[in-house]
């Protein structure tokens, strides 16, 4: 929660900074938006290897599982 009330704030900033500051204040807000779109950026991709690599980890229970079944199946 913590983050998403850090990220009102950076975009409530940026606007005002837009609309209402000088060249250098409107340079600040368009670095701490393209700042916060990295961090966005970085965090999805992290999501995705993590749910990726879960996937995986599901993939490989699975056969193995499997493989477990059918050994017992042949009484082995």
């Amino acid at each position: 929660m913590n983050e998403v009330l850090q990220d009102i704030q950076t975009l409530e900033n940026a606007i005002i900074n837009l609309v209402e500051g000088a060249s250098d204040e409107k340079r600040m807000a368009i670095n701490s938006l393209s700042a916060m779109i990295e961090l966005k950026r970085m965090q999805v991709e992290q999501f995705e290897q993590e749910a990726h690599d879960e996937k995986i980890d599901d993939i490989l229970l699975q056969s193995i599982w499997e493989e477990e079944l059918w050994i017992e199946s042949r009484g082995w």
